[in-house]
């Protein structure tokens, strides 16, 4: 492992899950420039094993939960959790839906809750900043036979200003026209 620049600390690996959602917590991940991660130390990869650190958006549904979950008991310790978005911290606006199980919180253990929905990249990456730089002592790093929760609870990390309104249509409704019978599509 090398070190990130202008430290001694050896570069943490991020895995990165999404659930059921919006994509705009996915969409704000993919801004962040790839030196930013390199700045604070971490890098992307794809493999559970490989990963010290699980960070979950979307909302959790049944079968993100399995996949986080299996995710989970796949990395090795030390490792950590982190929820970014309304959705992966309690469903957000799909809570209640049919296959939404809720958020994270009391089903994994959660190291940090960045809300927000989405959160803005600076957000994020002040937020990992902080749970990378918590001296050791102070940090809730999980190891094998350890239960211990959250070292930054949801209730931490203020949400955006405002509430969050629906996005509005991207696209006008198409016009419905009736099936002809020269049509390809009827039938």
């Amino acid at each position: 492992m090398s070190a990130p620049p202008g430290s001694d600390r050896p570069m943490l690996s991020l895995l990165h899950l999404g659930g059921g959602d919006c994509g705009g917590c996915a969409l704000e991940l993919e801004a962040i420039a790839p030196d930013a991660w390199e700045t604070l130390g971490l890098r992307l990869v794809a493999v559970p094993r490989h990963a010290d650190l699980l960070l979950v958006s979307g909302c959790v549904t049944r079968t993100l939960l399995r996949s986080v979950e299996a995710c989970w008991a796949a990395m090795a310790a030390p490792k950590q959790l982190v929820a970014i978005g309304a959705c992966a911290l309690d469903g957000g606006p799909f809570r209640g839906g049919y296959a939404v199980e809720g958020g994270l919180d009391g089903r994994l253990p959660v190291a940090l809750a960045i809300s927000g929905c989405p959160p803005r990249p600076a957000l994020i990456l002040s937020e990992l900043r902080r749970l990378l730089d918590a001296p050791d002592a102070e940090a809730e790093t999980v190891r094998p036979g350890s239960t211990a929760l959250a070292a930054t609870p949801a209730a931490a990390v203020p949400p955006q200003a405002g509430p969050v309104a629906p996005p509005p249509a991207l696209l006008p409704a198409a016009p419905r026209r009736p099936l002809g019978a020269g049509d390809s599509s009827a039938g």
